[in-house]
């Protein structure tokens, strides 16, 4: 058990952890407005689909399914939707902008007090914890993030440094409970939502683990007790975690087999840290600021990373050091470094073609969160270090080594600046330089300095300059002071905890801003005249309309904004505005007008007043107000109707050709996929009669229709093709055929009949006994421990 002076020292810690991270949050308070930047993920991703998916939760509902974008989608399964996170509950309760708000500042101070009490646990001091846990809760690892709205990336990150101190409490006592609590803080990780993140801190464990049992085979134990240990330990809580999240887990899994988010290469390489973001721990505005100007590589929040001046000397110190901490965190540092360049890393082909993990996630540059992690621990241990009062004698080659690079680095600095502000053709080369090297970015659409110029780019970094030179400076100083013990111990606390505060409050002012999420949905009057007339149509959003904006009003979409998206439908949407089979998306992106719009129920064009490139000749402008026109395409399918003949085809060109032929007639011919019973046709060329398939009930996960056919046929519902979809037709079990390669058919006899469609996924019931197996499993291991030895090695 923890001491009573321990005990309140940490409840003491929390409190000022809290109140120092609170006020970034203030402005927030006021209702309808989300921490964050309006262009990214929180109103076109996160809040639409979680207002969904919690409203249905409230309303009995399991929110398996998505009917509103892409024409169906699995919800569930989508792991960003988090359900069965536990705090996520917190959706049940407040507003959308309330809970996302509440699940940043909680996560963040989270991430801040595991990562206080695991640096107590291997500094043994108070004053370094506190500011190593401060530089990761304030660092490039959460402020950039929560400005791009990556709900589920904090809520991951957040539970990492508790990961370490699990691991390292079972390393050094060999107590089975950590590995107990590991599974269940992965489980957590695991259904926060980012899978990566999960991926990112087996890396980090995995050489912990490694370079820990290493060392207790150096010092006291045998290399099987000590090995063997790590692997025990890696194992059984990974097995724990994923039996725990399978609930979660296998719906997603089968969602990412059925997406093709990953079979293009490209997709793969995309936000590797391009080598010239290195500058970004020196200089973190460099590059701008992705709210004003912004001239770098991919988004600042994959490529680049900063903890602050004053942590970055300090961390170079206890990089110097021979400690096993020390020697751990600076090999972490600069592994994930390099792997973070991903593709601009030559052999980084092979671990992607190759390794597990590196060939299932893209963002590479998403590893320096561990090189964060391990700068912010780097801090705490140098500064354990400087408190010593034999430290000047002891460490006189790394001090020494310090200061010289500190001063290296503002010469460097001045460099920069006189080149700015001086040498303007060599600042043309530089920039030009920087810009064009690599194609990369620029095939990908993540080259931000194609948009601007050298001369434009000057002002706002030499502004960053001053700020970097003068921190810096002050830096060293305080630094060098300490070191000389100038300043009493509290005195030199003091002013080392200022500067941190100042400095990365500065870095985090350029990210925190709040907007209001109202104004990021549908307008009313839009949504209004919408929900009144698109009957069982569907609309297509194009320009800088946010895709998902209608789903809070449940009406349905073409298109969407998705993690991932079902590999045929995505190919469909390629053949249908041209693009390559091949090319994995996010969203919908129409270039082209096309008669297989018609096929998905297309009624209504929603489209902002500066988009031009769509051909809206045929369609009737219907609607308009300051920002929006609303366009009536002039024919489009039911959603459910009856054909009376079907072509059975097996692969997917043979499909798409027939498809785009000009003979194809999607009212009287449906193409289907397997073996079905074969239709005599009858010759007559009337049998499609709207009336004769209605829609009479449609929830997320069950359609029911009711129909009538005077010869056998094929109902085809245009809604997307996906496991765990099965039909009944008077109330017997119906076989369902993929028709015109993404909508569901059944056969259907002739005469009256309710057809129903209902989603009742195996993954989700697998999932779901698997992961209550797993519960009543660790609650048994843990009452076993409880009456064999009490709460011994618990607390």
């Amino acid at each position: 058990m923890p001491s009573q002076k321990v005990s309140k020292e940490f409840i003491l810690i929390s409190i000022l952890l809290v109140l120092i991270i609170a006020p970034y949050y203030f402005s927030g308070l006021k209702a309808g407005v989300v921490l964050g930047s309006p262009n990214f993920d929180i109103p076109a991703f996160f809040a639409p689909i979680r207002d969904l998916g919690f409203d249905m939760l409230t309303k009995g509902q399991l929110p398996l399914w998505n009917p509103y974008i892409f024409c169906g989608i699995p919800l569930l399964a989508e792991s960003q939707l988090a359900l069965f996170y536990p705090f996520n509950l917190v959706h049940i309760i407040f507003s959308i902008s309330a809970a996302i708000n509440f699940l940043f500042i909680f996560h963040q101070a989270l991430g801040c007090i595991f990562m206080y009490l695991y640096l107590r646990h291997i500094t043994q001091q108070a004053f370094p914890s506190l500011i190593g846990s401060l530089v990761f809760g304030l660092s490039s690892a959460f402020i950039p993030r929560i400005f791009a709205g990556h709900l589920t990336v904090i809520c991951s990150i957040a539970w990492l440094p508790l990961l370490f101190l699990l691991a390292d409490r079972y390393l050094s006592k060999k107590n089975n409970i950590p590995v107990l609590f590991m599974g269940i803080i992965l489980s957590l990780q695991i259904l926060a939502g980012h899978i990566q993140f999960v991926f990112i801190s087996f890396v980090g464990l995995f050489l912990y683990t490694l370079f820990i049992g290493l060392n207790n085979f150096k010092t006291k134990l045998s290399i099987k007790n000590s090995l063997s240990g790590s692997i025990y330990l890696l194992a059984g809580s990974y097995i724990l975690a994923i039996g725990l999240s399978a609930v979660q887990l296998i719906p997603t899994l089968e969602l990412l087999q059925e997406s093709m988010r990953f079979s293009s290469v490209g997709l793969n390489y995309t936000f590797s840290m391009s080598p010239e973001n290195i500058i970004t721990p020196f200089i973190p505005g460099f590059f701008g600021w992705m709210q004003s100007f912004y001239w770098g590589k991919w988004y600042p929040w994959e490529v680049s990373f900063y903890v602050g001046i004053l942590p970055l000397l300090i961390s170079l110190f206890a990089m110097m050091r021979s400690d096993r901490y020390n020697k751990f965190f600076t090999f972490l540092f600069f592994i994930s470094v390099i792997l973070s360049l991903g593709a601009y890393l030559p052999p980084y082909k092979y671990l992607s073609k190759y390794m597990a993990g590196f060939n299932l996630f893209r963002a590479q540059g998403r590893l320096l969160a561990l090189a964060v992690f391990s700068l912010s621990c780097l801090t705490a241990l140098g500064l354990k270090e400087l408190s010593k009062p034999d430290c000047q004698e002891k460490n006189k080659r790394q001090l020494v080594i310090t200061v010289f690079f500190a001063f290296l680095s503002m010469l460097f600095l001045f460099g920069v600046k006189i080149i700015l502000e001086y040498l303007p053709s060599l600042w043309n080369k530089i920039y030009s330089f920087i810009v064009s090297y690599d194609k990369l970015s620029t095939q990908a659409g993540f080259n931000f300095g194609y948009l601007f110029t050298s001369a434009l780019a000057r002002k706002p970094i030499i502004a960053e300059l001053d700020s970097s030179i003068v921190l810096f400076l002050l830096s060293t100083v305080i630094f060098f002071l300490c070191v000389k013990r100038y300043l009493k111990t509290r005195m030199a606390q003091f002013l080392i905890f200022l500067l941190i505060i100042i400095d990365l409050s500065f870095f985090a002012a350029h990210y925190f801003s709040f907007f209001p999420l109202e104004g990021y949905y549908l307008d009313r009057k839009v949504a209004n005249y919408l929900k009144h007339n698109i009957g069982q149509g569907r609309i297509l959003s194009l320009g800088t309309i946010n895709r998902n904006a209608a789903v809070r009003y449940k009406i349905p979409s073409i298109g969407g904004y998705s993690g991932v998206i079902p590999k045929r439908y995505n190919e469909f949407m390629n053949l249908l505005h041209g693009a390559s089979l091949q090319e994995a998306a996010l969203l919908d992106d129409i270039r082209q007008s096309s008669p297989l719009l018609k096929l998905l129920n297309t009624k209504f064009i929603v489209t902002d007043k500066i988009y031009k490139t769509f051909d809206f000749s045929l369609y009737k402008h219907v609607f308009n107000n300051n920002t929006v026109d609303i366009y009536e395409a002039p024919f489009t399918l039911p959603r459910v109707f009856i054909v009376r003949k079907a072509l059975f085809r097996e692969k997917r060109d043979d499909i798409f050709k027939i498809l785009l032929g000009n003979s194809f007639d999607f009212t009287k011919t449906a193409i289907l996929e397997g073996e079905g019973i074969r239709l005599k046709d009858s010759g007559n060329g009337n049998d499609f009669i709207e009336q004769r398939a209605v829609v009479s009930s449609y929830l997320p996960n069950k359609v029911v229709v009711n129909a009538e056919a005077k010869e056998d046929g094929y109902l085809v519902l245009c809604d997307n093709y996906y496991p765990g979809w099965k039909a009944y037709v008077d109330g017997k079990k119906a076989g369902i055929f993929k028709a015109d390669y993404i909508f569901r058919a059944v056969y259907m006899p002739k005469g009256r009949h309710t057809i129903e469609f209902v989603f009742s996924p195996f993954s989700f019931k697998l999932g779901l006994i698997i992961s209550l197996a797993f519960l009543i499993l660790c609650l048994f291991i843990f009452l076993k421990h409880v009456v064999k030895k009490g709460l011994k090695g618990i607390i």
